[in-house]
């Protein structure tokens, strides 16, 4: 007999790591994108005033796109292999 219920909590506990960026939010907070990214909030927030970074603001909210801040990193990835060679 299995423990459904564990199985439900442990999805719960950290969403991020058991779904793919498709079953994600399509619009992150800057914590959920610093949790995603394993940085700090501090760092999201310098990432949105850097250009090219999929911001959305709003009157009092920020978003991140999370689709498109997947190929951000992608491309900034690249860019920074490139650069190192």
């Amino acid at each position: 007999m299995t423990n459904h219920l564990a199985e439900d909590q442990d999805e719960a506990a950290d969403p991020w790591q058991t779904h793919p960026i498709e079953a994600q939010p399509i619009l992150l907070t800057m914590p959920q994108v610093a949790a995603l990214c394993q940085v700090s909030i501090r760092t999201v927030r310098e990432w949105t005033y850097l250009p090219g970074f999929p911001v959305m603001r709003s009157t009092r909210q920020v978003r991140i796109h999370a689709r498109k801040l997947d190929e951000w990193l992608a491309d900034r990835s690249v860019a920074e292999k490139e650069n190192a060679a």
